[in-house]
């Protein structure tokens, strides 16, 4: 439980397991082995709903929700320039702990703060207020009941005035004060706007680490309910939505996967979410048999196109090797392979399917594989669940 949550959040182990430990320690024996028996891949079944959230609680009141998905906005903002931004998430029902990268603290205030021009314009998030304790920043809605939070752990008081110097224009009337908050202003007003995917987005924000750098996000009022989420480089569509749905670290209870014109779609309760990774942004590799940067990380099509062209020659031949071979609709992933020999014509069949290997006993046969692969490409140990390495140190 502890490995599959460090997957989403990129916590420490030392920092997760205690919740862990706390969060099965009011379960009975039958929840205990459905968790069980979910992990192991033997129950299939939708989770009662108070399985679901145990390992990720979600934020259970709206306002915390709402801000959280203007956060979700601000980190995609911020990321854009300063894509090491985050080091981890730390997800609660009642609020939300973002742990920073090194100087990360302006780039993501400067999105978070809210700001007035003398034009007018308005930038931030409306109402956010904070107050400085002695070791972390706590990040708060003024207009919310109950209020809404986010903290920052590990920020100084030293680093917090640095960052405003940093950023913060001395014109600017919402500009911190103190701890005593600055009056809502007419202008904070104005600005706010419902969310209809708040808590789509609230979801994401608590499992964010799922990427290495942050997507950017995209919601449209003319769609509510939507959002959309785009990276360029890290794991592939197929790998992040197989998180997503994941019955215990997942996002959704009951969901309808589909493909829209440039996204991979997920339909759930909370909302609609379009999905589109590099390898959707670089569509199949079938005019090149070389593994370049480009290609990466590799993806189950460009592998299938590097198979074809590996055993092509001589009396074997395989579809896909050649670049003027159309793509069949459905069959990225799929050669077929025709041998001559002494006349008679034998056919194979070739699938390519991204998997995401659990830890497996080490008397199994599989096991020797995955560990022999992974000596091979100079890995200690194969990396488990969401190809995220497990912290805890080699036995």
């Amino acid at each position: 439980m502890a490995a599959l949550r460090q997957t989403y959040t990129g916590e420490t182990r030392s920092a997760v397991v205690p919740e862990i430990h706390y969060s099965l320690a009011g379960l009975d024996s039958d929840d205990r082995a459905l968790l069980r028996a979910t992990l192991d891949g033997t129950h299939l079944d939708p989770l009662p709903q108070h399985l679901r959230g145990l390992l990720i609680p979600d934020a259970i009141r709206q306002p915390q929700q709402h801000f959280e998905a203007s956060v979700l906005d601000a980190v995609s903002r911020a990321g854009f320039l300063h894509p090491e931004l985050l080091r981890m998430v730390r997800p609660q029902r009642d609020r939300i702990d973002l742990h920073l990268q090194p100087q990360a603290l302006a780039p993501l205030l400067r999105e978070l703060l809210p700001s007035e021009d003398p034009d007018g314009t308005f930038r931030g998030i409306p109402g956010l207020r904070a107050i400085v304790h002695r070791r972390h920043i706590e990040l708060y809605l003024l207009h919310s009941i109950p209020k809404a939070t986010l903290l920052l752990p590990t920020i100084s008081y030293r680093s917090w005035t640095e960052a405003l110097a940093e950023i913060e224009s001395p014109q600017n009337p919402l500009r911190w004060l103190g701890n005593d908050p600055t009056p809502l202003r007419p202008t904070e007003l104005d600005t706010e706007r419902d969310k209809p995917h708040a808590a789509l987005a609230s979801a994401i924000l608590r499992r964010l680490q799922l990427l290495p750098t942050p997507p950017e996000v995209t919601t449209s009022v003319d769609h509510p309910g939507l959002c959309a989420l785009d990276w360029c480089d890290g794991p592939s569509t197929a790998h992040v939505m197989h998180a997503l749905v994941h019955q215990i670290g997942g996002i959704s209870t009951a969901n309808n996967l589909s493909t829209a014109a440039t996204h991979l779609a997920l339909t759930t309760p909370a909302g609609r979410l379009l999905l589109r990774g590099p390898d959707l942004r670089t569509g199949p590799t079938t005019g090149s048999h070389a593994m370049t940067d480009q290609q990466r990380p590799l993806t189950a099509e460009a592998l299938c196109t590097q198979i074809a062209a590996s055993i092509t020659g001589g009396d074997v031949y395989a579809y896909g090797a050649d670049p003027s071979d159309p793509l069949v609709g459905g069959y990225a992933c799929t050669t077929t392979v025709l041998a001559t020999t002494g006349g008679r014509q034998r056919w194979f069949k070739v699938n390519v399917e991204e998997i995401y290997p659990e830890q497996l006993s080490v008397l199994s046969p599989d096991h020797d594989m995955l560990v022999t692969l992974a000596r091979r490409a100079d890995a200690s140990r194969p990396a488990f669940g969401f190809g995220v390495p497990l912290t805890a140190p080699t036995p």
